[in-house]
Order: structure tokens, then C-alpha cells, then sequence
């Protein structure tokens, strides 16, 4: 059997390019300087800069959070709890009785106006409530309005004040010229 003559592609191909700072000295004899190093130079006040940041963020979240919740609505708007029919059954109810013990048309006048009585009660009592109701209606949609309000107004102050916190962050990171005494 005859071996063949290594094929040149399968050889391993040295690294030339390896990560990092070279070790050992510079072929010029001096040690490596911390500026030769690949990795970029960062202000130490990076670290900050994103500490600052994230407190920021933080603090937005949390005054959003108290907004939503203090303005939010408490409750339904409207009385849905009392029911109109039984007043009105109540009323029929008085008024047959009433009836039953009526023995001309002079007494069923009197009836029938207590009756008419009743009713007008009945009416005044809707109208107070249906009245309460659309001022609490009223009531529900300005503050509705205003927690919007205070939502956008909490969050427009996050943005802008991020905006800067980007933008100082960014200043930070610009390498600074050197500047030669000549």
C-alpha cells in the first residue's frame, strides 16, 4: 500500500488573528499598553450613566402605577338597585285597596287622586334619580379625562427626562480629543 503525499488544505492553518491583547512583549521589546488593547476605553461613568437610567425608568413606572390607580373610578356610575316596578306595584297596590272601600263617585275622586299623588311621587323620585345619575355620569367622564390627562402628562416627563438621560449617556461614551500643548 502506498501513502499518499498530504493534501496542503487539510494542514492546520496557524491563528493569526487570535482575541485579545498579544501576550508577552512587543516585538519592539516594550509591554503591551493598556490603549493597545482591542477593547474600547469606556468612561467610568457609563455604568452610572445606565444606573441612572434604570432608577429613572423605575420611578416612571411607579408614578404611572399611583396615577392609574388614584384615578381610576370607584364604583359603576348609576343606581341599578332600585327598581322601579315595586314602587309603582306599591302604589296600584294602595290604590285598589283604597278602591275597594269606595262607595260613590265623590270617594273614588279622593282615591284616585291619592293615587295620582302616589304616581307623581313615583315620577319625582325617577327624576331625581335619573338626574343623579347623569351627574354622576358627568362627574365619571371629567375625571375619566383627567387621569387620562395626568397618564400622559407622567408619562411625556419619562420620555423626556430618558431622552436626556440617553443623550448625557451618550456624551459619555464619546471619546474625548486629546489636546496637545504646543
Amino acid at each position: 500500500m502506498t501513502t499518499s503525499p498530504p493534501n496542503p488544505e487539510d494542514a492546520p492553518v496557524p491563528d493569526t488573528q487570535a482575541p485579545g491583547p498579544p501576550l508577552g512583549p512587543e516585538p519592539s521589546g516594550q509591554p503591551p499598553s493598556p490603549t493597545d488593547s482591542p477593547t474600547k476605553h469606556r468612561s467610568p461613568s457609563v455604568p452610572l450613566v445606565r444606573l441612572v437610567r434604570t432608577i429613572w425608568l423605575a420611578a416612571v413606572a411607579v408614578v404611572l402605577a399611583v396615577v392609574f390607580f388614584s384615578t381610576a373610578p370607584l364604583g359603576e356610575v348609576g343606581d341599578d338597585s332600585l327598581s322601579w316596578d315595586s314602587l309603582v306595584d306599591a302604589a296600584q297596590s294602595r290604590h285598589d285597596i283604597n278602591e275597594e272601600s269606595t262607595s260613590g263617585a265623590p270617594q273614588q275622586t279622593v282615591v284616585n287622586g291619592r293615587h295620582a299623588t302616589d304616581l307623581l311621587e313615583l315620577q319625582i323620585t325617577q327624576a331625581t334619580g335619573l338626574a343623579e345619575d347623569s351627574r354622576d355620569l358627568a362627574r365619571a367622564q371629567t375625571d375619566g379625562l383627567i387621569s387620562i390627562a395626568a397618564l400622559l402628562l407622567v408619562l411625556g416627563i419619562g420620555v423626556v427626562g430618558d431622552m436626556a438621560l440617553r443623550l448625557w449617556d451618550t456624551s459619555a461614551r464619546r471619546p474625548r480629543p486629546a489636546y496637545s500643548e504646543a
